[in-house]
């Protein structure tokens, strides 16, 4: 995720996190970095077919090109027969 978008924070994946942890508090599933958070929670604990749903929902909230070219690429890797983590 890095170099995505311009961010205050030093490490954009913590401001992802520290956003989609809010948008999980508030109740608000509309918040594509929880989807995005979500999907990669679920890539690491290899469950592939629950990353690619939640990714695709991250893709459906999305209005950035570079990260909808990123949870493209997301949703392909778990597509591949050698899957693997991830940790872009």
């Amino acid at each position: 995720m890095k170099g995505i978008q311009p961010i205050c924070f030093e490490n954009v994946c913590w401001a992802y996190i520290l956003g989609a942890a809010i948008a999980l508090k508030k109740g608000q599933k509309s918040y594509q970095p929880y989807w995005a958070l979500a999907g990669n929670l679920l890539n690491r604990m290899q469950r592939w077919e629950e990353a690619k749903v939640a990714y695709g929902r991250a893709l459906g909230l999305c209005d950035d090109q570079s990260m909808c070219e990123f949870l493209l690429r997301k949703i392909a890797e778990a597509d591949l027969p050698n899957r693997r983590c991830t940790t872009e």
